[in-house]
């Protein structure tokens, strides 16, 4: 009902917690307990839970100081909180009883039975599933959260841990994770981008799935019918239904006509004016070692006009920077092509005079 947004930060330790933020009262309120590192919140399609992944493992990814952290593994796992203190539970006790041998035989009978009249209910059901879908559309969802004790209301989901890094969810009940490579930060160039596989989980079969792999895109429409998804370079739009194992569905998107047009100048003007207000708005020191950032803005201004290339402009930022005087002030972009796969290289001993008086002798 768009009354909420759900979000995560890191705290004062390090770790991230998931927060609720309430657009009517303007109040921000932590709703994990900091004890894991939390992300990737969402909210089921009927508002009535809210999902995310925590991870108790994956610390040393996060210390980035030293190499000590490199290539191990971090796993997470995916949890569900109830919103409302009367809400039920989506994940209710099942029986566990063991059947009698007459009774499966029973069982088997009624499962034969079931099975003769399916397939006459199919196209009605079909058509139950439309008139549903079409409800669903048009009835309002109602988010109801009670702040209070709402961490006792967290529950753990019956998904194996894996190295998830993010969360969609499609229509109700129906969840997607995505899950990259085992370490949580690789020392291989590369070996961290892209999605390894992602896992489908239906809440009220409690059954999960994988239903693609090797992808660098994934993303599920608003209403959670259809997703985007698709390796470098190309994208499929599918039906979330159709979606299986070894096989994505969908009909691979036509983009050979797409065109892109940028005005550069305009972008390098838009890029100058910005890198001074995260300057203004972010830098440690909010003296900013004395500088007074709007001179040094207005006097690099004018060369904007003479810049004729990318580079010109990085030079330019690099100049203008440097008058702030620190360390670690580091700019990037644009992107350039992977230059592909390096060959090896040729070699060569070298001696000096000596080296070859030596070996004379």
């Amino acid at each position: 009902d768009s009354k909420w947004i759900a979000y995560n930060r890191d705290l004062d330790k390090g770790l991230n917690a998931v927060f609720l933020y309430s657009l009517e009262t303007h109040k921000s309120t932590q709703i994990t307990d900091g004890m894991s590192d939390a992300s990737s919140p969402v909210f089921d399609a009927n508002g009535k839970y809210l999902y995310f992944l925590a991870s108790t493992d994956d610390g040393p990814s996060h210390a980035g100081i030293d190499l000590s952290g490199m290539d191990r593994i971090a796993t997470s796992a995916a949890y569900v909180i109830v919103l409302s203190k009367d809400g039920a539970s989506p994940l209710p006790p099942e029986s566990d009883d063991e059947k009698v041998k007459g009774e499966e035989k029973k069982d088997d009978a009624k499962d034969a039975k079931k099975d003769e009249t399916k397939d006459a209910k199919k196209s009605d059901k079909k058509d139950a599933d439309k008139k549903d879908d079409k409800d669903d559309k048009d009835k309002v969802v109602e988010v109801k959260v009670d702040l209070e004790k709402i961490g006792d209301r967290v529950l753990s989901l019956p998904i194996p841990p894996r190295n998830y890094q993010g969360l969609a969810v499609g229509k109700t009940g129906i969840l997607f994770l995505y899950e990259v490579g085992p370490a949580g930060r690789p020392s291989a160039e590369g070996e961290g981008n892209g999605i390894h596989a992602i896992w489908k989980f239906t809440l009220d079969k409690r059954k999960v799935e994988s239903v693609l792999s090797d992808l660098t895109a994934f993303t599920v429409s608003a209403d959670g019918s259809k997703v985007l998804y698709g390796p470098k370079g190309s994208y499929t739009i599918a039906s979330v239904d159709d979606l299986k194992a070894g096989d994505g569905g969908g009909k691979p998107l036509n983009l050979g006509a797409m065109e892109m047009t940028l005005d550069l100048r305009a972008e390098w003007k838009q890029i100058y004016h910005e890198t001074w207000r995260i300057e203004r708005d972010f830098f440690y020191d909010p003296n900013h070692h004395g500088v007074d950032i709007k001179k040094i803005e207005a006097k690099y201004k004018p060369y904007l006009d003479g810049v004729a290339s990318r580079a010109e402009f990085t030079y330019l930022s690099s100049e203008m920077l440097s008058e702030m005087t620190i360390g670690h002030m580091f700019m990037g972009g644009p992107r350039v092509p992977n230059p592909g796969t390096k060959t090896g290289l040729l070699g060569a001993r070298y001696t000096t005079e000596n080296d070859r008086y030596k070996i004379a002798k």
